[in-house]
């Protein structure tokens, strides 16, 4: 599963939701893990939704070789993980990311994301 990040590289700031500041992250000022993870069009296509959804993987063979494996497992396991979020369940048990939706949200419990059973 694919998972945008937001590097900072010399001179350049993370983004942050929310216009920055305290509102935008914990109430002691940390920020949160959301405001740097952004879930792709896989890992949205996967999550549970009122209508179902079709995703369409044009040219399947020319990618990762374990592609069709791991999309089998989450599948049958009906469910995956998301290991910068399960590194941080911790600290923020449930969060709330964005997703490749325009202004979508989705919540994640334990950095594990649920599939719906076919």
């Amino acid at each position: 599963m694919r998972v945008r990040r937001h590097r900072a590289g010399p001179g350049r700031r993370l983004p942050r939701r929310g216009g920055g500041g305290r509102e935008a992250g914990l109430a002691d000022g940390r920020t949160r893990i959301r405001d740097y993870i952004r879930l792709g069009p896989l890992d949205t296509a996967l999550l549970p939704y009122r209508l179902p959804r079709v995703l369409l993987i044009d040219e399947l063979d020319k990618n990762d070789i374990e592609l069709p494996n791991d999309l089998l497992n989450i599948i049958e396991e009906g469910e995956y993980d998301i290991p910068e979020l399960v590194r941080n369940a911790s600290r923020e048990p449930e969060a709330e990311v964005s997703t490749a939706g325009p202004g979508a949200t989705s919540r994640i419990g334990g950095g594990r994301a649920a599939v719906p059973s076919p």
